[in-house]
């Protein structure tokens, strides 16, 4: 049985960063992998699945150092929901998925790691 809490947070201005840090990450993470399908796509004919954008996020986190700030599950979450958005949009259940903004709406997805104390929630990198 799948079981999922959805929480209101008022965050101190610090733990404000750093949740616009994960936000911020996790869009890019979703951008790139959408440009990486789209072009492999054009290349091949061919989409990617989530296995090959997957594969991929550790070589990112390399390149780009500055992904280590974030937690790795958020990053992953991020993918899974745009493999769920291409399932989606193949079973014409939505439409093309889109390009993140800054500006829109931010949401990210911790599927575990999440310590609940009364009424304090722990985020890892977070606090």
């Amino acid at each position: 049985m799948l079981a999922a809490n959805r929480f209101w947070l008022y965050p101190s201005p610090d733990q404000t960063q750093r949740l616009a840090v994960q936000f911020g990450h996790g869009r890019w993470v979703w951008n790139d992998a959408l440009a990486l399908a789209q072009q492999s796509y054009r290349d091949t004919g061919k989409g990617l699945t989530f296995r090959a954008m997957s594969d991929r996020l550790p070589t990112l986190k390399t390149k780009m150092e500055w992904l280590g700030s974030a937690d790795s599950q958020v990053l992953q979450q991020a993918l899974q929901n745009l493999a769920a958005a291409f399932d989606n949009f193949f079973h014409k259940r939505s439409r093309y998925p889109r390009f993140r903004r800054k500006r829109e709406r931010q949401s990210i997805r911790y599927p575990q790691r999440v310590k609940i104390d009364g009424k304090r929630a722990y985020l890892l990198k977070v606090g």
